[in-house]
């Protein structure tokens, strides 16, 4: 997801560039101090923009303010406030910001808000996806497949190998490609070479998830990155929360 930044403290925006960067899957476009500079820019590329953190009290306008001024014009952009005071929140719920993150940030708070932006944004931007599919052979014929039957993909630059409970297939294809194609809730994304069918999750372990084929259990690398994302989407029944 494409995201901005904006407060006035520059210190808040360095932390905030790695706590986004650890995400795996955000991706900052821009770093502002000023609000009406930020506003501009927002709305020259609306439709660019997933996701904006903006701080509350700045000069010259309000992150609330801000909020308030461009919502109507970017209806697709998530806002998520981040603010040092909790007395803002109501003006917040009033121009249905999608998070409130109190400071200092703490990252476990700014993972729960960006996660939820992130289900949000998915639920609006899915469509129903076919749950067969096919590969075109080397003499030009199209084999069918189902969803259902692949256990995980591996991602190599612009090759993508398909992996099934006996037999892998490769074609030519980038991630990004082929995103739009997976149905949405049974593929998730491990590592960043790494996509596995949720159905055939035997095992989570630490660093790594456990796939059961036909001839061997198979050890799918489950980055650091990507682990807590991975586990909020698993359906677990004692979380410990």
């Amino acid at each position: 997801m494409n995201c901005l930044v904006i407060d006035d403290d520059e210190a808040v925006g360095v932390y905030m560039r790695k706590l986004i960067a650890d995400t795996g899957y955000l991706n900052l476009l821009e770093y502002f101090s000023r609000p009406d500079v930020a506003a501009g820019y927002i709305l020259a590329n609306a439709d660019n923009i997933d996701l904006v953190f903006v701080d509350v009290e700045m000069p010259g306008m309000s992150g609330i303010d801000l909020i308030s001024t461009i919502g109507n014009e970017a209806s697709k952009i998530k806002f998520v406030v981040i603010s040092s005071k909790d007395k803002y929140a109501i003006d917040a719920l009033d121009n249905n910001v999608a998070a409130y993150i109190l400071k200092p940030i703490n990252p476990v708070n700014f993972l729960k808000a960006v996660t939820k932006v992130r289900h949000m944004v998915e639920n609006v931007t899915q469509t129903e996806t076919p749950l067969t599919f096919f590969i075109k052979t080397v003499d030009n014929r199209y084999l069918k497949f189902n969803w259902n039957d692949v256990f995980w993909l591996e991602v190599n630059r612009n090759n993508i190998t398909i992996n099934t409970y006996d037999t892998t297939y490769e074609i030519t294809s980038t991630l990004k490609d082929i995103s739009s194609k997976l149905p949405t809730g049974f593929f998730l994304k491990t590592h960043r070479s790494f996509v596995v069918n949720i159905n055939h999750v035997s095992v989570i372990e630490n660093e790594y998830v456990v796939l059961k084929t036909r001839t061997k259990d198979v050890k799918i690398p489950l980055s650091r990155n990507y682990k807590p994302d991975f586990l909020t989407k698993v359906n677990i029944l004692n979380r410990g929360e």
